[in-house]
């Protein structure tokens, strides 16, 4: 697919990916509300937000009666965000390592077809928890590593071990190299040097906010 064809053609897989988001945030509905209803998570609520019981009860009424519109305001924000922040990410490895201009249309619709990769699991869990709601089908490496593990550096590292993203890695790799005119093998190690470092960042951030959360 050529850079023009590119920049027809990037919110059929936009819209893909924010049904299938928005579906899986849906199935998991009942945990969530289920978990608000817990002594636990009122009391937790109420000691972090310095809050009497009265008024945790009425915040987390509100979260109850907003919780089935999340999905359709965050699926959108978190797709459409998500796609151009990585976007933004490889139009400045066009400019800086391989002095090519690309257009940010090109590369968004490009993200967004190589995003349907990663989004694989995500259709293959929202079928499966239709069928079966305690079903779940992880693709990392952090689903080897016992529950004890959950927020540590490593397990966040782990989560980044995922087929599916490196394949996506490795498509956006293919597109740059096809968009800015480079060699393959360069555009894909500078890619993957991009997610490396990336995923550090994310997994240092993860770790940080569980322990402020703890």
């Amino acid at each position: 697919m050529s850079a023009r064809e590119f920049e027809f053609t990037p919110w059929l897989p936009v819209f893909i990916l924010i049904a299938i988001l928005a579906g899986l945030h849906y199935t998991m509905l009942p945990e969530l509300l289920a978990t608000y209803d817990t002594p636990e998570f009122a009391a937790q609520f109420a000691e972090r937000g310095k809050l009497t019981e009265t008024e945790a009860k009425a915040e987390i009424e509100k979260m109850r009666y907003l919780a089935p519109y999340m999905g359709m305001i965050e699926a959108p924000i978190v797709i459409l965000a998500g796609i151009a922040g990585v976007a933004c990410v490889l139009y400045l490895i066009g400019r800086i390592q391989f002095r090519k201009k690309v257009g940010f249309v090109s590369l968004y619709a490009m993200v967004a077809w190589g995003s349907l990769v990663s989004g694989a699991p995500l259709l293959a869990n929202l079928v499966a928890r239709l069928i079966n709601p305690e079903l779940l089908l992880p693709t990392n490496a952090a689903a080897l590593l016992p529950k004890t593990m959950e927020g540590t550096y490593f397990y966040n590292i782990m989560l980044a071990v995922d087929p599916f993203l490196m394949w996506q890695v490795w498509l956006m790799g293919l597109g740059i190299a096809t968009l800015c005119e480079v060699n393959k093998q360069r555009a894909i190690s500078s890619v993957g040097t991009m997610f490396v470092v990336l995923s550090i960042v994310n997994a240092w951030t993860m770790t940080l906010a569980s322990k402020l959360n703890a």
